[in-house]
């Protein structure tokens, strides 16, 4: 008597496996490519409206006018490393 050959499972361990490297490899990817973004995002050069906002909240803070003024007529370029809101 001959034994009858079972189908091959439709879902075996290698699938899963497989799933799962495919998944983890695109999360890698996306994470490197998110964290680029991030560093990249805070290296524009300060716009003008950037530098009259950094003014006001300089007098805000109680800074003298001169100093203020001294920032506002600067022209070395200011780079914001991080968002102004991390702080």
């Amino acid at each position: 008597m001959e034994r009858a050959e079972r189908p091959a499972a439709p879902w075996s361990p290698r699938i899963y496996l497989l799933r799962g490297l495919v998944w983890l490899f695109t999360g890698i990817g996306l994470s490197v490519f998110l964290f680029d973004i991030s560093l990249s995002v805070g290296a524009r050069p300060e716009t003008y409206e950037d530098r009259l906002w950094r003014a006001n909240n300089l007098r805000h803070n109680g800074v003298p006018e001169e100093q203020v003024r001294e920032f506002l007529n600067s022209k070395e370029p200011v780079r914001k490393d991080f968002p102004e809101g991390s702080r």
